[in-house]
């Protein structure tokens, strides 16, 4: 989500820009690979719990509550999430999606502020 929301912390400024040339090039390379039946997706998954995240979503004192009670499904991501959706993006039952940046937060990037 850091391609398409800014976080009020200084050390996002990178980790977003390169997100958001990550979607430019997906919409440049759907457009040349479309002819070819190459299809280009992305997936911009929200607060998901990885090795990385686990230590401050698992810290009683850490903001795992706070994160929940703003996705509007009440919960982080597990790595299945994520991995659901991309295997419905590579199965044939999206062969006419192209182009496209599924969010898989939950909701959170549906929400104001």
């Amino acid at each position: 989500m850091a391609a398409v929301r800014g976080a009020p912390f200084l050390p996002m400024v990178p980790h977003g820009a390169a997100k958001g040339g990550v979607l430019a090039m997906s919409k440049h390379l759907c457009a040349a690979g479309a002819p070819h039946r190459i299809r280009v997706n992305t997936i911009a998954p929200g607060m998901t719990r990885t090795s990385a995240t686990a230590p401050f979503l698992d810290d009683p004192n850490g903001p795992k509550a706070q994160l929940e009670a703003r996705i509007p499904v009440g919960r982080v991501g597990e790595p299945e999430d994520i991995a659901r959706a991309a295997a419905f993006l590579c199965s044939d039952e999206a062969a006419f999606v192209n182009g496209a940046n599924l969010m898989v937060d939950g909701g959170d990037s549906a929400m104001a502020g």
